[in-house]
C-alpha cells in the first residue's frame, strides 16, 4: 500500500471512530429504537448457532420462552458476523457495540477502497468522511439501533467495487467475488439493495461494459440468488404462517412514513417518547450537505460550460446528482404514484430509508467537484472545511442517551413479548404475554404421568414419560411447520389449534413408558432451500479451482 494511502486510511479510521465512540467508553447500552430488539434477537441466533444448527431458524427463548420462527425471516448476516465476536466471551451488550463500532469503521474505509480508482485520493477520502459524518448515520446508530443497516453500509461501497474489478479484468473470480458481496447485502438488508439499483445501473453505464461483461454480471445474479436461497425462498414461501399479515408497515401504511421538504432541510434533533423510551430523532440532509451540494452542483455547471471538466469525473458527477435527488424524491408524498404502480417499494415500508442513498451520493458528488479544482492548496483548505464543519456539527449528536446495564440473562430468557410485536409469531398464536410462563416448559393437560426432561435446546425437546393413565402432553412451544413429535422414534399427530391451548403443541400419549422428542425440521420448502444454497457452495469451489480453464475452453470451442 502507498504511503499516501496509508496516511488517507489511518484518517478515515481515527474520525469515523469519533462518532461511535462513546458507547465503548460507558457502560451498558444506549436506548435505541432497535437496539434490544437485535440484542434479543442475536443472543438466539448465536445460542441456536452454538447448538450446532448453521442456519438458525427457530428462536427458542423469546416470546415468553414458547418460541418464534423469527431468525428465519430477520436478516441473518449482521449476527454471522458477530458471532466471533461473542465466541470471544463478550457479553451480549459489548459485543454488539463493538460490532457497531467495527462495521461503522469498515464502511468509510471500503467507501475509500472503491472511489480512490476513479478519482484522487483526497477526493476519495472526502467521499469516505462524508459517508460517516451524514445525519443519517448517527441517527441510525443512535435513534434507531438498526444494526442490520450499518451492516449493509458496508457492502454498498463494495459491490461497486466488485463491479469494477470485473470491468478491469473480467473472469470467473471476479464473477464469484461479485456474488458474495452482492450476497452480502441481500444478507445484511435486502432492502438496501432495492434502494441502491438506481445508483449501480447508472454505475454500470458508467464503466460501458461490453455484452460479455454484462452476461457476467446477470450469471454473478442467477449465483447471488442461488447462494441466499435458503433465507429468500423461506421468506417469501413461509411468511404466510406468520402474522406479518397485519404488521403496521405492511402494504399502504408506508404513505405515513414520508417525510416533508422543511423535515429534510432543518437541522432539527429531537427527542421521541415511544414506549416510554428515549430516541434521538432526525431527518435532516445535513446543513453541510445541502451546501456541498449547491456548491458541486454550481460548480461542475460552470466547468460543462467551460468545456474544462474530464469526462468521467462528470459522468460519474451525474451519478451522483441523479440518484441524489432521486432519493429526495422518493422521501417526499409527491412520489406516492410511484410507490402504487411498483408495489415492491412499498415493501421497503419507511420511504425515508432512502436517506442512505442520498448521503452515499452526495459523498459522491463533492468528491467529483474536488476532484475538479485544480489547485492542491484550495483542495486541500475545502476538505480541512468539511472535515472542521462537520465535527462542529455532528460530533455533538454522536452520544447514546440513557445508557442501562442490563444482563444477558434478561435477554436469552426473560423477554416476555416477541420484540417484533405481533407479526413473526406463527399465525396461530395469540401475544406470548397471555400465555402463563410454565417452569418445567411442559404441562400434563389430562390424565396420569411421571416426566423427565432428558435435553431442552431451541430446537430439540427430549422426555423420558412414563404414561399411568392416557395423557394429553404440553410441550410449551408455540407449533410452526417443520415441528415434529416421535413417540419412541415413531411420529405422531400433533394438535395446535385447540381453543384452551391456542397455538400450542399437545399431543396424546399412550399407556407406557416412551421416549418422546419434540423436533423443530426442515420443511420440504427449507430444505429444497438448503440444498439450492449447498449447491452454489459447489459451484463457487468450482469456478475458483477450474472457472479460468473452463472459461479459456469455452471460448476456444465457441470459436470453432
Amino acid at each position: 500500500m502507498k504511503k499516501k494511502n496509508f496516511i488517507y486510511i489511518a484518517l478515515i479510521i481515527i474520525f469515523s471512530s469519533l462518532l461511535v465512540l462513546d458507547p465503548l467508553l460507558r457502560t451498558g447500552i444506549f436506548t435505541a429504537h432497535d437496539i434490544e430488539t437485535n440484542m434479543i434477537y442475536f443472543g438466539s441466533f448465536y445460542s441456536s448457532l452454538m447448538e450446532g444448527n448453521l442456519v438458525p431458524r427457530w428462536s427458542g427463548n423469546i416470546a415468553n420462552l414458547y418460541g418464534s420462527p423469527t431468525n428465519m425471516f430477520f436478516y441473518p448476516l449482521s449476527y454471522y458476523l458477530a458471532s466471533p465476536i461473542r465466541l470471544l466471551g463478550f457479553s451480549l451488550t459489548d459485543t454488539m457495540k463493538i460490532y457497531l463500532f467495527l462495521t461503522f469503521v469498515a464502511s468509510c474505509c471500503f467507501m475509500y477502497l472503491w472511489l480512490k480508482n476513479h478519482l484522487s485520493e483526497i477526493a476519495a477520502f472526502t467521499a469516505a468522511f462524508l459517508y460517516a459524518y451524514a445525519p443519517y448515520r448517527i441517527n441510525d446508530i443512535y435513534a434507531r439501533g438498526s444494526v442490520a443497516e450499518n451492516t449493509s453500509f458496508v457492502f454498498v461501497p463494495l459491490v461497486a467495487y466488485a463491479l469494477y474489478t470485473l470491468w478491469q479484468k473480467p473472469g470467473t473470480k471476479r464473477i464469484v467475488y461479485l456474488s458474495l458481496v452482492l450476497s452480502a447485502l441481500v444478507l445484511s438488508h435486502p432492502f438496501l439493495l432495492i434502494i441502491f439499483i438506481p445508483f449501480y445501473v447508472g454505475y454500470c453505464l458508467f464503466l460501458k461494459l461490453d455484452r460479455n461483461k454484462i452476461k457476467m454480471i446477470v450469471i454473478s445474479g442467477i449465483l447471488t440468488l442461488l447462494i441466499t436461497a435458503f433465507y429468500i425462498i423461506p421468506l417469501i414461501l413461509e411468511n404466510k404462517y406468520t402474522h406479518y399479515d397485519i404488521s403496521p408497515f405492511r402494504g399502504a401504511e408506508y404513505f405515513k412514513q414520508f417525510v416533508s421538504l422543511q423535515q429534510l432541510i432543518l437541522p432539527v434533533w429531537t427527542f421521541i417518547d415511544i414506549k416510554n423510551k428515549l430516541e434521538y430523532q432526525t431527518y435532516q440532509v445535513g446543513i453541510i450537505q445541502i451546501a456541498l451540494f449547491i456548491i458541486s452542483f454550481l460548480m461542475i455547471g460552470l466547468k460543462i460550460k467551460s468545456r474544462k471538466i474530464n469526462k468521467k469525473i462528470l459522468y460519474l458527477s451525474l451519478i451522483g446528482l441523479i440518484n441524489f435527488l432521486l432519493s429526495v424524491f422518493f422521501m417526499l408524498p409527491i412520489s406516492n404514484l410511484f410507490y402504487r404502480l411498483m408495489v415492491f417499494l412499498q415493501r421497503i415500508e419507511f420511504p425515508w430509508r432512502f436517506m442512505s442513498l442520498n448521503f452515499f451520493s452526495l459523498a459522491i458528488l463533492t468528491a467529483c467537484m474536488i476532484s475538479g479544482i485544480r489547485s492542491r492548496l484550495l483542495q486541500k483548505l475545502f476538505v480541512i472545511s468539511i472535515i472542521i464543519g462537520s465535527l462542529i456539527l455532528y460530533l455533538p449528536h454522536a452520544k447514546g442517551h440513557d445508557y442501562k446495564t442490563v444482563s444477558d440473562n434478561y435477554y436469552l430468557y426473560q423477554i416476555k413479548e416477541n420484540t417484533d410485536a405481533f407479526a413473526t409469531l406463527p399465525r396461530w398464536a395469540a401475544q406470548p404475554d397471555v400465555y402463563p410462563r410454565i417452569p418445567e416448559r411442559y404441562q400434563i393437560i389430562e390424565g396420569e404421568a411421571e416426566v423427565t426432561t432428558l435435553q431442552r435446546i431451541s430446537s430439540r425437546h427430549i422426555f423420558e414419560v412414563e404414561v399411568k393413565k392416557d395423557t394429553r402432553f404440553l410441550d410449551a412451544t408455540f407449533y410452526f411447520p417443520g415441528w415434529r413429535v416421535y413417540l419412541d422414534r415413531k411420529p405422531i399427530e400433533i394438535e395446535f389449534q385447540n381453543p384452551d391451548y391456542r397455538g400450542l403443541i399437545t399431543v396424546w400419549l399412550p399407556i407406557g413408558k416412551h421416549n418422546l422428542e419434540v423436533v423443530f425440521t426442515s420443511t420440504k420448502v427449507r430444505l429444497f432451500a438448503d440444498m439450492i444454497s449447498l449447491l452454489s457452495i459447489f459451484i463457487i469451489i468450482f469456478l475458483f479451482i477450474y472457472g479460468e480453464k473452463f472459461q479459456k475452453n469455452f471460448h476456444r470451442y465457441s470459436s470453432l
